[in-house]
């Protein structure tokens, strides 16, 4: 085992998302993760962490190093949580936070790949040997590839995946916020299709009575005209999902 001051040089780059409903509990632990980790977002519950962790991706074109999370939580539980964040990114190291009465989830959670667990109220050295076997599992999987800002559509059209710009010839194509969204979601998924239900979370999120078809085709067919002929193709039944 690591000693503190070789887990805080391994972790001082980290950055974390820790998701805690428990206000008095989120406090207190933030104070002793931060001797770790410098760089912590917090979240309330499960879908307050899912929106944190797509911005988080969208304004760094990176994930999280590091979840942890709590179970029992209103909106999104843990593993819902989790199971959520895998369909972008199976790679996401997460840590489990339970409470003794929630071993009917742990099993759960070992089926879909998940390492590390903490039980509630754990010591302090319980803590300092998670994350000490988190952080040499984080550090020996393989980077994210950085990528191009300007990635090319075809020989007129590009994507400044930076500057979140659609351009024609180096010039700017308006686009709609929602519209921004497709793209991205399409342009980090190019090599596969979208299903539905992940454009749905994308455009709506928590407002899921909007995610209906009626709504999302005319967004389809206007951002198709701002495209390259046959750019968005349709999967029956499936989705959509961009052919460059």
């Amino acid at each position: 085992m690591s000693n503190y001051t070789e887990l805080c040089t391994r972790t001082k780059d980290f950055h974390i998302l820790y998701v805690e409903d428990d206000a008095r509990f989120r406090e207190n632990t933030y104070k002793i993760l931060e001797h770790f980790f410098p760089k912590i977002d917090t979240a309330f519950d499960g879908e307050d962490a899912y929106t944190k962790y797509l911005e988080y991706f969208t304004v760094h074109r990176k994930h999280y190093d590091l979840i942890i999370t709590d179970i029992n939580m209103p909106k999104l539980n843990g593993l819902e949580l989790t199971n959520k964040i895998y369909k972008h990114n199976k790679e996401q190291l997460v840590i489990v936070i339970s409470a003794h009465d929630s071993a009917e989830y742990l099993l759960e959670f070992v089926n879909i790949g998940i390492e590390h667990f903490l039980v509630k109220p754990f010591e302090l050295k319980k803590l300092f040997d998670v994350l000490d076997n988190a952080s040499l599992k984080l550090l020996s999987l393989p980077k994210e590839l950085a990528e191009p800002n300007i990635q090319r559509l075809n020989d007129t059209f590009s994507w400044d995946c930076k500057k979140l710009l659609l351009l024609k010839n180096e010039h700017s194509i308006k686009l709609t916020k929602k519209e921004i969204l497709l793209i991205q979601l399409f342009m980090e998924n190019r090599h596969r299709a979208v299903s539905f239900e992940e454009i749905y979370d994308v455009l709506w999120g928590d407002d899921r009575h909007l995610a209906l078809a009626h709504n999302l085709n005319p967004i389809i067919s206007r951002l198709k005209k701002k495209l390259p002929e046959n750019l968005i193709a349709s999967i029956y039944g499936f989705g959509y999902r961009f052919i460059l």
